[in-house]
């Protein structure tokens, strides 16, 4: 599968969780493991397709755990203690932790 259309499935997937019918504002918090091009492509082509298919107002806030694992769980609880919409996370760890952290909002894993 390309890498457009697993972003497009992504991007369906990730909205799906949202109510987008509604006028309210969707915050996607955003968190990548490390700080690489392959990691920059992945965030910039998920919020572009998002905000390509949704007409809806899209927040990004996208963050860097520089791969650091106490980064990372601090960033997790940042994201649970702003309560966005969706959490979405970049590769296998980030998305596990939050599993494990994170119970009361939807979590997307992209790119695990």
């Amino acid at each position: 599968m390309k890498t457009g259309a697993k972003l497009l499935l992504t991007a369906a997937l990730t909205l799906g969780f949202v109510t987008l019918a509604s006028a309210k504002d969707t915050t996607i918090f955003v968190i990548a493991p490390v700080e690489i091009k392959a990691m920059g492509e992945i965030v910039s082509g998920y919020k572009e397709r998002l905000t390509e298919e949704y007409s809806t107002q899209l927040n990004f806030i996208v963050k860097n755990a520089q791969g650091d694992i106490n980064i990372q769980r601090a960033l997790l609880q940042q994201a649970k203690t702003l309560h966005p919409d969706i959490i979405t996370t970049i590769a296998t760890q980030p998305a596990q932790m939050a599993a494990s952290m994170i119970h009361d909002t939807p979590i997307v894993a992209v790119a695990a």
